[in-house]
């Protein structure tokens, strides 16, 4: 069985981003998950890393197609 990578690109989701991660763990339980977070100034970071997932972070906001491409290479 081959194992599957969500990415998830994010600015500013400090609202949303636990409920997401919570989602992805229930319905995608085996697979790896990674947030791209795109030069959020809230607590997005802080967040992803309390709930002990991967993060990368870009310094500033490069969209969302830049934090897709990131983890693509």
């Amino acid at each position: 069985m081959s194992k599957e990578l969500i990415i998830v690109p994010a600015f500013n989701e400090e609202s949303n981003i636990k409920k997401i991660i919570e989602e992805i763990n229930i319905e995608r339980p085996f697979c790896d998950c990674i947030v791209v977070n795109d030069g959020s100034i809230d607590r997005t970071e802080e967040i992803v890393r309390e709930m002990g997932k991967s993060i990368i972070s870009h310094p500033i906001n490069l969209g969302a197609g830049a934090a897709i491409q990131r983890e693509a290479i």
